[in-house]
């Protein structure tokens, strides 16, 4: 039996990758730009032997226990596993257990820090020495384009790129460049009624999608720009805007997607009144109702108890920037 664990963390986009231009290659109609954050994370075991008489995917959700899946869930696991065990040569069965530390498919890329974590186990059980590069490629072709800017530390960018092979993740800044972190108001855990992959096929039907791809590449600039110089009233603002932009064309969609709520809009509200009190921070929000607020280390702190005194906040998840994916010797089993 050979085994590989890798731990990944999820990202908070600050340019959000929203459309696809090639749903079987996993290549973005725009470029997105993210932070990696430390706590929020995917382990993943993956382990193969000539004993194993099938595949097998175990996950085990927030707070709960080990689960073995089928249906979509296992489809989409073993499609990546099957794509890299041809590139490997393996033939044997496999075995997947993969944990999370926080609520999936709720809008804080659980498939982000998901399939960046297979897939770096999963090279690693079969034996292939491949470049972070590389890595991110692989990862993008699973079908979660958000994983490609987990396989780095720090401030990611993914490149839209012009084909499959130069469509892929850079490091713009590592984790020690600026101490940053999201504060995360959790106002729902329920599994969101459209997925991403969903929205992502229903952006074309919005009349304001073609206007948004066309703001992103100087938002892209913009954003580069402060994460160099620090600069975060810069950062924030873009951040905002592209947050907004991104739940118009969802909203604008036919059928109209909506996946913020109510309680969405008073997070935000609150975010605004920090603001006023001269507490730097700005809010964004990925597919999912539940609240980013990004903000400088110093005040990750202060600005989680604030939002975990709000009735409408059921949970709160505070992480600063961290590290890209990583391998362990402690596997899952």
């Amino acid at each position: 039996m050979k085994k590989g664990t890798a731990v990944a963390p999820s990202n908070i986009a600050f340019v959000k990758y929203w459309g696809k231009r090639n749903n079987t290659l996993t290549l973005p109609n725009n470029g997105s730009i993210s932070m990696s954050l430390d706590s929020l994370w995917t382990k993943t075991t993956v382990a193969h032997a000539p004993e194993y008489k099938e595949d097998e995917v175990w996950i085990k959700s927030f707070r709960g226990k080990f689960e073995k899946v089928d249906g979509s869930k296992k489809h989409r696991v073993i499609n990546q596993i099957v794509r890299l065990k041809k590139m490997a040569g393996i033939k044997n069965h496999v075995k997947v257990m993969s944990e999370n530390n926080f609520p999936s498919d709720v809008g804080i890329a659980s498939s982000a820090s998901g399939f960046c974590a297979l897939t770096a186990a999963a090279t690693q059980a079969f034996g292939m020495k491949i470049s972070e590069k590389k890595l991110s490629i692989l990862t993008r072709l699973g079908g979660s384009g958000s994983a490609v800017r987990s396989v780095f530390g720090g401030f990611v960018e993914w490149k839209k790129g012009s084909s499959a092979g130069n469509s892929y993740a850079v490091q713009l800044a590592p984790e020690t460049h600026w101490d940053l972190a999201d504060v995360v108001a959790i106002v729902s855990t329920k599994e969101k009624k459209v997925s991403s992959l969903e929205g992502h096929d229903l952006v074309k039907t919005s009349p304001y999608y073609q206007a948004r791809l066309k703001t992103l590449p100087h938002r892209l600039a913009v954003i580069r720009k402060a994460i160099q110089k620090k600069d975060f009233s810069s950062l924030g603002k873009e951040i905002e805007k592209d947050a907004i932009s991104l739940h118009v064309v969802a909203m604008t969609c036919d059928p109209a997607v909506f996946y913020l709520n109510g309680r969405t809009l008073d997070v935000i509200e609150e975010v605004l009144d920090m603001r006023k009190e001269g507490i730097p921070a700005f809010y964004t929000m990925d597919a999912g109702p539940n609240v980013h607020i990004i903000c400088e280390k110093k005040n990750m702190e202060r600005i989680a108890k604030r939002m975990k005194k709000l009735p409408y906040v059921s949970l709160v998840l505070a992480s600063s920037i961290g590290r890209g994916v990583r391998y362990s010797d402690q596997h899952l089993f």
